[in-house]
């Protein structure tokens, strides 16, 4: 199952720590839900930047902060990182914190929200097995020369779809619709951890 990521305007230094702590989350054994992260090692919500969902908090608690330890470690210095832990099922902790996020990050403009929902739209019309589809905050905003990530079922069989429904995106807008689209197999969690973003859902 993957894993759920909300890191919304992050700068390199900061989404690598995120990235770097989730590594040793995962060589622990911690059964993390999802990992969401606020803009800025500064920017707060209860004394907290980054918050992480588990199956179980009390087996975790030792674990995260262990984490955190050895991500400074690592970098030689404090990562900043200030974990708060969620179990699945506090839904108001988690939402009250993925709206902090959306508050304190840069959300996409509605030409660019409506552009990504038509592509979700025609990959849906097309048959095409994806899995989630990841937006950047503006169609400028490039990763890999992408401003959308397509995590897909089966790459090879989904290539020419995820390029025929941008086409047909443009033709049905009447301009280029700025959509960049990079495909990422369910299992390139490396890819899909950095390329960040926000899920494309409605």
């Amino acid at each position: 199952m993957l894993k759920a990521f909300l890191m919304l305007g992050l700068d390199k230094t900061w989404q690598k720590a995120i990235s770097l702590f989730n590594d040793k989350l995962t060589s622990l054994g911690v059964k993390v839900q999802g990992i969401a992260a606020l803009p800025t090692p500064d920017t707060l919500f209860h004394g907290g930047n980054v918050l992480v969902v588990v199956e179980d908090k009390l087996k975790s608690l030792n674990l995260v902060a262990k984490a955190k330890l050895m991500v400074d470690d690592e970098i030689g210095r404090n990562s900043e990182i200030l974990p708060i832990l969620a179990g699945k099922k506090e839904k108001n902790l988690i939402e009250n914190f993925v709206l902090a996020v959306l508050h304190f990050s840069e959300t996409p403009n509605l030409k660019w929200k409506n552009a990504l929902f038509m592509f979700k739209k025609k990959l849906e019309e097309l048959n095409v097995n994806y899995v989630t589809i990841h937006g950047q905050s503006a169609p400028d905003t490039l990763f890999h020369g992408g401003n959308v990530l397509v995590v897909v079922e089966d790459k090879l069989k989904s290539l020419n779809l995820v390029a025929k429904a941008k086409l047909m995106v443009d033709d049905e807008i009447g301009r280029n619709s700025e959509i960049l689209p990079i495909l990422a197999g369910k299992k390139e969690k490396n890819l899909i951890e950095n390329f960040g973003g926000w899920i494309v859902e409605i």
